[in-house]
Protein backbone atom coordinates (compact mmCIF):
# COMPACT_ATOMS: atom_id res chain seq x y z
CA UNK A 1 0.00 0.00 0.00
CA UNK A 2 1.33 3.42 -0.95
CA UNK A 3 0.91 6.37 1.40
CA UNK A 4 -0.14 9.22 -0.91
CA UNK A 5 -1.57 12.13 1.11
CA UNK A 6 -0.83 14.63 -1.66
CA UNK A 7 -2.56 12.53 -4.34
CA UNK A 8 0.50 12.75 -6.56
CA UNK A 9 1.86 9.19 -6.77
CA UNK A 10 0.89 8.66 -10.42
CA UNK A 11 2.59 11.86 -11.59
CA UNK A 12 5.37 12.43 -9.07
CA UNK A 13 6.18 9.10 -7.52
CA UNK A 14 6.24 8.02 -3.93
CA UNK A 15 5.14 10.80 -2.77
CA UNK A 16 6.65 13.71 -4.68
CA UNK A 17 10.23 12.49 -4.68
CA UNK A 18 12.85 14.21 -6.79
CA UNK A 19 13.10 11.33 -9.25
CA UNK A 20 9.34 10.55 -9.54
CA UNK A 21 10.25 7.00 -8.58
CA UNK A 22 7.38 4.52 -8.34
CA UNK A 23 9.27 1.38 -7.32
CA UNK A 24 8.74 1.08 -3.52
CA UNK A 25 11.91 -0.97 -2.98
CA UNK A 26 14.05 1.57 -4.81
CA UNK A 27 12.39 4.39 -2.87
CA UNK A 28 13.29 2.65 0.41
CA UNK A 29 16.91 2.25 -0.69
CA UNK A 30 17.18 5.89 -1.83
CA UNK A 31 15.58 7.15 1.39
CA UNK A 32 18.01 5.09 3.42
CA UNK A 33 20.93 6.40 1.39
CA UNK A 34 20.03 10.07 1.93
CA UNK A 35 19.28 9.37 5.60
CA UNK A 36 22.74 7.86 6.12
CA UNK A 37 24.30 10.70 4.18
CA UNK A 38 22.77 13.37 6.45
CA UNK A 39 22.11 11.75 9.84
CA UNK A 40 25.36 13.02 11.38
CA UNK A 41 24.58 16.57 10.31
CA UNK A 42 21.03 16.29 11.71
CA UNK A 43 22.21 14.90 15.05
CA UNK A 44 24.83 17.63 15.36
CA UNK A 45 22.24 20.34 14.58
CA UNK A 46 20.01 19.02 17.37
CA UNK A 47 22.89 18.62 19.79
CA UNK A 48 24.08 22.20 19.40
CA UNK A 49 20.67 23.80 20.01
CA UNK A 50 20.21 25.03 23.58
CA UNK A 51 16.57 23.86 23.49
CA UNK A 52 14.23 22.23 21.00
CA UNK A 53 11.13 23.92 19.64
CA UNK A 54 8.23 22.79 17.42
CA UNK A 55 10.32 23.17 14.27
CA UNK A 56 13.05 20.78 15.49
CA UNK A 57 11.39 17.78 13.87
CA UNK A 58 10.57 19.69 10.71
CA UNK A 59 14.15 20.93 10.44
CA UNK A 60 15.47 17.44 11.12
CA UNK A 61 13.15 16.04 8.46
CA UNK A 62 14.39 18.65 5.99
CA UNK A 63 18.05 17.95 6.80
CA UNK A 64 17.62 14.21 6.44
CA UNK A 65 15.45 13.96 3.33
CA UNK A 66 15.45 17.20 1.29
CA UNK A 67 17.76 15.64 -1.31
CA UNK A 68 15.04 13.13 -2.10
CA UNK A 69 11.80 14.93 -1.14
CA UNK A 70 12.04 18.64 -2.06
CA UNK A 71 8.85 19.56 -0.14
CA UNK A 72 9.91 17.84 3.07
CA UNK A 73 10.09 19.75 6.34
CA UNK A 74 6.93 21.75 5.85
CA UNK A 75 4.33 21.94 8.58
CA UNK A 76 1.43 19.61 7.80
CA UNK A 77 -1.00 22.36 8.81
CA UNK A 78 0.38 24.52 5.99
CA UNK A 79 0.34 21.90 3.23
CA UNK A 80 -2.48 19.52 4.23
CA UNK A 81 -4.66 21.49 6.70
CA UNK A 82 -7.77 19.34 6.37
CA UNK A 83 -6.18 15.92 5.94
CA UNK A 84 -6.73 13.62 8.87
CA UNK A 85 -4.39 10.69 8.29
CA UNK A 86 -6.11 7.40 8.97
CA UNK A 87 -5.55 3.70 8.90
CA UNK A 88 -8.07 0.91 8.32
CA UNK A 89 -10.86 3.48 8.01
CA UNK A 90 -10.11 5.10 11.37
CA UNK A 91 -9.15 8.77 11.43
CA UNK A 92 -8.90 9.16 15.19
CA UNK A 93 -5.58 7.33 15.60
CA UNK A 94 -3.16 10.05 14.46
CA UNK A 95 -3.13 13.75 15.26
CA UNK A 96 -5.12 16.03 12.98
CA UNK A 97 -2.92 18.74 11.41
CA UNK A 98 -4.54 21.31 13.71
CA UNK A 99 -3.33 19.35 16.76
CA UNK A 100 0.22 18.50 15.63
CA UNK A 101 1.98 21.64 16.83
CA UNK A 102 0.27 21.44 20.23
CA UNK A 103 1.32 17.77 20.67
CA UNK A 104 4.93 18.44 19.75
CA UNK A 105 5.14 21.61 21.86
CA UNK A 106 3.73 19.61 24.78
CA UNK A 107 6.48 17.03 24.36
CA UNK A 108 9.27 19.57 24.02
CA UNK A 109 8.01 21.67 26.94
CA UNK A 110 8.02 18.79 29.39
CA UNK A 111 10.87 18.81 31.85
CA UNK A 112 13.66 16.47 30.86
CA UNK A 113 13.03 14.56 34.11
CA UNK A 114 9.74 13.40 32.56
CA UNK A 115 11.73 11.66 29.84
CA UNK A 116 13.14 9.04 32.21
CA UNK A 117 9.86 7.53 33.43
CA UNK A 118 7.82 8.19 30.25
CA UNK A 119 10.02 7.96 27.14
CA UNK A 120 7.28 6.18 25.16
CA UNK A 121 4.83 9.00 25.76
CA UNK A 122 7.44 11.46 24.56
CA UNK A 123 8.01 9.38 21.40
CA UNK A 124 4.26 9.25 20.73
CA UNK A 125 3.98 13.02 20.97
CA UNK A 126 6.94 13.45 18.61
CA UNK A 127 5.46 11.02 16.11
CA UNK A 128 2.58 13.48 15.64
CA UNK A 129 4.91 15.90 13.85
CA UNK A 130 5.55 13.54 10.95
CA UNK A 131 3.09 14.63 8.24
CA UNK A 132 2.24 11.20 6.86
CA UNK A 133 3.31 8.71 9.52
CA UNK A 134 3.79 6.20 6.75
CA UNK A 135 7.54 5.87 7.14
CA UNK A 136 9.70 4.09 9.63
CA UNK A 137 10.04 6.83 12.21
CA UNK A 138 13.60 7.94 11.49
CA UNK A 139 12.79 11.61 12.13
CA UNK A 140 11.01 11.23 15.48
CA UNK A 141 13.63 8.66 16.52
CA UNK A 142 16.44 11.13 15.73
CA UNK A 143 14.77 13.90 17.78
CA UNK A 144 13.89 11.41 20.56
CA UNK A 145 17.52 10.31 20.71
CA UNK A 146 18.56 13.90 21.36
CA UNK A 147 15.90 14.30 24.06
CA UNK A 148 17.22 11.07 25.61
CA UNK A 149 20.75 12.45 25.54
CA UNK A 150 19.57 15.65 27.20
CA UNK A 151 17.84 13.60 29.92
CA UNK A 152 20.94 11.47 30.51
CA UNK A 153 19.37 8.28 29.14
CA UNK A 154 21.84 6.23 27.11
CA UNK A 155 21.65 2.83 25.50
CA UNK A 156 24.66 0.62 26.18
Amino acid sequence: MTVDPLGSFQTHGCPCDTFAEKNPELVKRLEHHVFRLHVGEAVEALRTRPSLQHGAGLNTHRRLFADFYPRVGQDCLAILPHLAVGKAGRHDIFAHPQDIQRAVERCLSLDRDIMRPRPGEMMGLLACEHPCLGGDGRVPMTVHADLSRRAGIHVE
